[in-house]
């Protein structure tokens, strides 16, 4: 009996430690209307914008200075999410800016680079394949952005109903 109570109370908090993840105004938005059948966290009255390139579809998520990312869905290139990110990986590493990857995990990674000698600016990519179409998800184009920003944005992306 006092087992089952552990148990339930472990759960109990469990799910409100998964739950405070999620900043507050943000909510889980369907990219489903704009051709893309996924989702991610984002600020509520989040702008979009898609960009149709024939095999490229591109959807970019924005909402102030400080949320702004960019969606590309196109044939996968890879059979999964890590065969991917390990490719960019590698091709972040060999930039003239790289600084360091501050996090990293098999469908992810942020990166730190330095934008001149005084300044840096902090980036993420992370993928996710669904049958033969590949998700590149990725800071806005424009725009520098912390360390604190790029965490939420790479957080809020991984979402989709547990991943």
């Amino acid at each position: 009996m006092k087992i089952s109570k552990v148990v339930v109370l472990f759960f109990g908090i469990f799910v409100m430690a998964c739950a405070s993840e999620v900043p507050d105004g943000y909510s889980e938005l369907s990219l489903m209307k704009y051709g893309l059948p996924v989702s991610l966290m984002a600020p509520d009255s989040a702008e979009v914008k898609t960009m149709d390139m024939g095999l490229i579809k591109d959807v970019s998520v924005k909402k102030g200075e400080d949320y702004f990312i960019q969606i590309t869905m196109s044939e996968a290139t890879s059979m999964t999410a890590e065969d991917v990110i390990a490719d960019l990986k590698s091709d972040e590493e060999k930039r003239s800016n790289f600084m360091r990857l501050v996090e990293e995990d098999p469908k992810g990674f942020i990166v730190e680079r330095s934008i001149d000698s005084t300044r840096n600016t902090y980036d993420f990519r992370y993928a996710k394949i669904k049958g033969d179409q590949q998700f590149l998800f990725q800071t806005g184009l424009s725009g520098f952005y912390s360390l604190e920003e790029v965490e939420r944005m790479y957080e809020s992306v991984q979402h989709e109903g547990g991943k």
